[in-house]
């Protein structure tokens, strides 16, 4: 493993669901940079969910920790190429799906990327669409299937060892403990996500030097964030409350142990989601994932 590659590891350890922008500014590189690193690691060291922008953890981390961002910069998306996909692996029949013309604008705009040029909104779009093209060839799907096979293995190795430290280090009243703790940050941080998320859709005011097409911009991004976020709320919440209680224990003290271990893990955000849109607890959806989680807390209680 390189350098920038174990420091965006030991990054992504503590703060998993970052975009490259927040990556390569805590650790000292450029987001381009940082994210040829990311996408050519993708599957074997590095796991992408969401487009806009992509966030990236560990492919090991089964726990997936959270930390809130420090301000609303977290959501500033750019035309940055973030969300394009670079693939180098598919062989010569799974271009068959592609017209020699759809072929040449995909080696174009892939070589933009690797260039590290910024491709147009429409731009990036139609290179994702070029690529899903691609995949739905039978030999990329085989690819694919081993690739979730292995990425399924590596978190089941990741979460033994894990368990196997926590085990050494805690009781089961102190996993308990620490087991509530880290799920209930880790909750507030999707919180905070979404506050920033309602703050900036929520500005009726244009930045300086935005014009009107640039603020609909602005505002259309933000939706897609929110719209994100919820999803990983949902798809999180899902995967706690479809754990057994032993399970749901030993999810929320792997979070916890590598909070704890980690350089950041006194690190926190001193705003709160209320501080941040102070509507936000009246949301419909909010108010339902609090139930949830609190749920979530009782049985982890009980267990």
């Amino acid at each position: 493993m390189d350098e920038l590659t174990q420091k965006i590891c030991e990054f992504l350890l503590t703060n998993p669901n970052s975009s490259a922008r927040e990556i390569g500014k805590e650790i000292g590189f450029s987001k381009n940079v940082v994210n040829s690193c990311l996408y050519a690691n993708e599957g074997s060291h590095f796991l992408r969910e969401g487009i806009t922008p992509p966030l990236w953890k560990n492919s090991g981390d089964s726990s997936e920790p959270e930390t809130a961002e420090a301000d609303l910069a977290a959501f500033d998306l750019d035309d940055s190429n973030e969300d394009v996909e670079v693939e180098n692996e598919y062989q010569e029949e799974d271009w068959a799906r592609l017209s020699a013309e759809d072929q040449q604008i995909y080696h174009q705009l892939n070589a933009c990327v690797a260039r590290g040029e910024f491709l147009s909104r429409q731009d990036r779009r139609l290179m994702n669409q070029l690529l899903n093209r691609i995949r739905q060839s039978g030999g990329s799907k085989e690819r694919s299937l081993k690739k979730q096979e292995q990425k399924a293995k590596n978190r089941a190795e990741f979460a033994a060892k894990i368990n196997e430290k926590v085990n050494q280090m805690w009781s089961p009243d102190q996993q308990r403990m620490h087991a509530k703790e880290a799920l209930t940050k880790q909750f507030e941080s999707y919180l905070m996500k979404l506050a920033y998320g309602h703050s900036n859709l929520s500005n009726e005011m244009q930045f300086e030097d935005e014009t009107e097409s640039d603020r609909e911009n602005r505002l259309a991004e933000s939706l897609e964030v929110i719209q994100t976020v919820r999803s990983y709320i949902e798809t999180r919440l899902t995967d706690l409350e479809n754990l057994s209680e032993t399970d749901l224990v030993s999810a929320g003290a792997r979070l916890a142990w590598l909070k704890l271990t980690s350089e950041q893990s006194n690190l926190s955000d001193p705003k709160s989601a209320s501080d941040i849109f102070p509507k936000l607890c009246n949301l419909e959806d909010v108010k339902i994932y609090k139930s949830r989680f609190q749920k979530i807390v009782q049985r982890v209680d009980k267990s």
